[in-house]
């Protein structure tokens, strides 16, 4: 009386405590995540002058604030577009489910963004910030896999081996 049973999801769906419920709870909310992700990003990205107005203020936090005054601003620059990203490439993979969706699409994203910048004409485009944008969506994408339950491939049984018509 009042025992929990398994639940029967999917044939791909994890079955247990949380099944197919939990999953799904789990994906559909980072689904919402992400998009408020992507929105504000793609503002932060395109609108004149923000992420210069950061990048000055981030600078005078390390250099002021911690008091590492030697830190050149292109170090800080690298950083920011690292951790950008991070988020990014770590809720795609956990609404996918896949490493590779959540590591090439911010990367098509972050080409698109700096190809945009090439005709604003107080913004500078950077195959350095491609990459590290990269970056951050290839370090997001491991996170999520690492944290996120998925679903595994299932394996392929080995081929039967015919005899031969010799």
């Amino acid at each position: 009386m009042g025992e929990a049973t398994p639940t029967s999801g999917a044939p791909d769906e994890p079955v247990g405590d949380e099944g197919a419920t939990g999953s799904s709870r789990l994906r559909r909310a980072a689904a919402v995540a992400l998009v408020l992700y992507a929105v504000a990003l793609a503002a932060f990205l395109l609108v004149p002058g923000a992420p210069s107005t950061a990048l000055d203020a981030s600078l005078g936090v390390v250099r002021e604030g911690l008091g590492w005054s030697s830190v050149p601003r292109g170090a800080i620059e690298v950083a920011a577009n690292v951790a950008v990203f991070i988020p990014l490439g770590f809720l795609i993979a956990a609404v996918t489910g896949r490493r590779s969706i959540g590591i090439l699409l911010p990367a098509a994203l972050s080409l698109l963004a700096e190809a945009v910048q090439l005709m604003l004409p107080d913004r500078t485009a950077s195959l350095r910030d491609v990459a590290a944008n990269v970056t951050g969506a290839v370090l997001g994408a491991l996170l999520a896999w690492a944290v996120v339950p998925h679903r595994r491939r299932p394996t392929r049984p080995p081929a039967e081996i015919s005899p031969s018509n010799g």
